[in-house]
C-alpha cells in the first residue's frame, strides 16, 4: 500500500517541477514592432563626431589563460604597452 503512494508523491513532485520550470514560457510577452518607416530627422547624432581629444585604447578582452599561468600573461599584455585596470 506504501509504494503507489510514495510513486504519487514522486511523480506530483516532478509534474510539479515541470510546470515550475515552464512557467516562464507562459508568461513571455509578445512584443509587436512597428511597421519600419524611413529616417525623418534632420541630421544622424554622432557620438564620435568631436572624438579627436580622446585617447584611445585597444584593448583584447579575450585571453584564454590558466590559472596558473595568469601572472606570466599579465606580464606579456602589460609588457606590449597595454592599460590594464581590474578589479578581482
Amino acid at each position: 500500500m506504501r509504494v503507489p503512494f510514495f510513486i504519487f508523491i514522486v511523480k506530483t513532485f516532478f509534474l510539479l517541477l515541470l510546470l515550475l520550470f515552464c512557467y516562464q514560457y507562459f508568461q513571455v510577452k509578445c512584443y509587436t514592432f512597428p511597421e519600419p518607416s524611413p529616417f525623418q530627422g534632420d541630421f544622424w547624432y554622432n557620438p564620435y563626431a568631436n572624438a579627436e581629444d580622446i585617447q584611445w585604447f585597444k584593448a583584447n578582452f579575450h585571453a584564454p589563460l590558466k590559472r596558473d599561468s595568469l601572472d606570466a600573461g599579465l606580464v606579456v599584455f602589460l609588457s606590449k604597452g597595454s592599460c590594464l585596470n581590474l578589479t578581482m
